[in-house]
């Protein structure tokens, strides 16, 4: 933070636009309206991540563009080429973008259209094209700067539309010619608990799904961008959205759609229908314990041999400018292994968990219930009529693939090669995987995460235990894991290669260090060959990891590839973890990489930002690479 005598140095060479009636050469108007400017140019401009901007040696500062008084330097400063339209935002919410930062980026694009842009928010890569502009990059929250030739800067919506910003940035949403008209519930998260009583908020949403509505939750579209659900929003013929908060996103309804408030208070009958998970039994404790199981569930195998203890000497962490030991009071817990349990008429939810009869809902990371996952409550859409095995994840990314799914149905074929598996709607081509472990296409049957409510009842569910990436400690049987890698990934070529698994995004907009070019000068620098997974087929990623010794990138789903590298290898993860977090570094790798003897290695040499896009120092990140254990 600045000191008192630089902020008060600060005020002196601050110039405050709202308060001057003739303006410095530097600061143009590019746009008015009844309003007075509406669009600003100024040169020669520094833009800091707080919203503060210096130009000429003077700050410029006005409440009405959201040019704030600067509160903290930046260590360092990015120079881009070309004049930017600027939006910056201080940890802006999800409002934020719809009421202030998406319409001053669409007031820009219509001023100076394809025009680089930055943003303070990642998921605003289809917003930014939306508005005519061309994404430049995300600013971080601290820690570094822009400079560039000239920065424009939008005045700030006024309260109510009364400018006409907001109602023309959601004008780009509406369809010239609409293709499909629905009635539409907007809600604005998933149900987090059940009453034991009464009616609750799930029976209303789900009245509205009964009556022809299609339900859409805006937390669905959270990790991605905005855009694409006011996309959705604009194809309503009727739209009813939950609460009051929610109307910002009625505004990218078309014109003529009818916007209703929901009735939460309007009296409705429990559908007699539904089910409801009515007690939870914990099958980590009865695999630790020995306990009974429920009735209806039944242990087909279970391994032969005791879990060995696997030291974690191999995992060093970089922090604070030098390599150490992983600390000793990670906790390490390590999975009962691959046992096989059938469950009889058993209900199976989108997120993986299982429901017997008599409302008991079988939990634990082992069984592969999320952690915190919410009692099982909805209605059953889709019977089976075979034993089916389960190999649904709530999270459908390539990197849960490769830990959770394929693991766990390499143990459901090595039981049954004749099961049918339920898996999740995946949001990658997972058809080579399926194949990799010996599930024919035509015995893959989908469970749809678009809807929590929707069951899926099984006469009889075989499920494996798993690799659970989501616990705050390990939990891996290194045995069980290392001879489904040895069946994965088959014979290759002798170990030779070191690999940087790049990205193609360098903006920052898909998440991760928003100075990547750092990461790619010094990998090849130390010799790497960098390589983008994203362009390569599954099996030829296999036989890329089958041959790397060391493996270096961001932490993310392609260092996931690092459980199925060659015994004594070494993986580089660079961290995105905020300076401000005080996790302990863990890894679910840890006991299987330790068991095949290889090395994990972290990389924490964030300098700003946060976990999800973040900023390297590029001098730490020399000298981890100079020193790497």
């Amino acid at each position: 933070m600045y000191s008192l005598i630089q902020r008060a140095l600060h005020r002196l060479q601050t110039i405050d636009l709202d308060s001057r009636a003739k303006w410095p050469e530097h600061a143009q108007v590019i746009e008015s309206d009844q309003f007075g400017p509406l669009v600003i140019s100024i040169a020669d401009a520094t833009v800091f991540p707080d919203g503060s901007v210096k130009s000429q040696g003077l700050w410029i500062t006005s409440e009405r563009f959201g040019l704030s008084t600067p509160l903290q330097p930046a260590s360092d400063i990015t120079m881009v080429e070309s004049e930017c339209a600027v939006a910056a935002h201080p940890r802006p919410a999800r409002l934020d973008l719809i009421e202030s930062v998406g319409p001053r980026l669409s007031t820009i694009g219509r001023t100076r259209p394809g025009i680089l842009a930055l943003v303070p928010a990642t998921r605003l890569a289809q917003t930014v094209a939306k508005c005519s502009l061309t994404l430049a990059g995300v600013i971080v929250h601290r820690g570094a700067a822009f400079a560039m030739p000239a920065a424009l800067f939008a005045r700030l919506p006024v309260a109510g539309d009364l400018d006409g910003q907001q109602l023309r940035f959601a004008e780009l949403f509406h369809p010239d010619d609409r293709n499909t008209s629905v009635r539409m519930y907007l809600e604005s998260e998933a149900v987090s608990e059940i009453p034991s009583k009464g009616q609750s908020t799930v029976d209303v949403r789900l009245s509205y799904e009964q009556s022809g509505s299609t339900l859409v939750s805006v937390k669905h579209f959270l990790p991605g961008d905005f855009a694409r659900l006011a996309s959705v929003v604009s194809d309503a013929s009727e739209l009813v959205i939950e609460n009051e908060d929610m109307r910002p996103f009625a505004r990218f309804a078309a014109p003529k759609t009818a916007v209703l408030l929901a009735d939460p208070t309007r009296v409705r009958r429990r559908d007699p229908a539904r089910m409801t998970a009515t007690s939870r039994f914990d099958m980590d404790e009865a695999f630790r314990n020995g306990s009974n199981l429920p009735r209806g569930v039944e242990v087909l195998s279970r391994p032969d041999y005791d879990v060995p203890d696997s030291t974690i000497e191999n995992h060093c962490v970089f922090d604070a400018g030098a390599w150490r030991a992983q600390s000793n009071d990670v906790l390490i817990e390590r999975s009962p292994g691959p046992w096989i349990v059938s469950v009889r008429n058993a209900v199976v939810a989108s997120n993986g968990s299982v429901m017997l009869e008599d409302g008991t809902q079988l939990g634990g990371g082992y069984f592969g219930e999320v952690r915190n996952a919410r009692p099982i409550d909805g209605w059953v859409v889709d019977e089976t009529s075979r034993p089916s095995g389960l190999g649904v994840t709530t999270h459908p990314g390539f990197g849960h693939g490769l830990l959770q799914v394929a693991p766990r149905l390499d143990a459901l074929m090595q039981h049954d090669r004749s099961l049918d598996v339920l898996v999740a709607d995946s949001t990658w081509d997972d058809d080579a995987l399926f194949s990799r472990v010996g599930v024919e296409r035509d015995r893959v049957r989908r469970v749809p995460q678009s809807n929590t409510h929707h069951l899926v009842r099984v006469p009889e569910l075989i499920v494996s235990t798993q690799l659970h990436p989501e616990q705050p400690t390990a939990c891996a049987d290194p045995i069980w894991q290392s001879e489904f890698v040895t069946r994965f990934v088959g014979s290759s070529v002798s170990p030779q290669r070191r690999v940087y698994l790049a990205r193609q995004d360098t903006s920052g907009d898909r998440g991760g260090c928003v100075n990547r070019t750092v990461l790619t000068e010094l990998a090849e620098e130390f010799g790497f060959e960098k390589i983008h997974p994203e362009l390569l087929s599954l099996d030829e990623q296999i036989s890329l990891v089958a041959s790397t010794t060391d493996l270096f990138g961001e932490r993310g789903s392609a260092l996931n590839w690092s459980l199925y590298m060659p015994t004594q290898s070494r993986t580089i993860a660079v961290n995105g973890k905020a300076l401000s977090r005080k996790d302990r570094h863990v890894t679910f790798q840890n006991p299987v990489l330790a068991a095949r003897g290889s090395r994990y290695c972290e990389i924490n040499a964030v300098r700003a930002g946060t976990h999800n896009y973040f900023e390297v120092d590029p001098r730490a990140m020399r000298t981890a690479m100079e020193q790497l254990p």
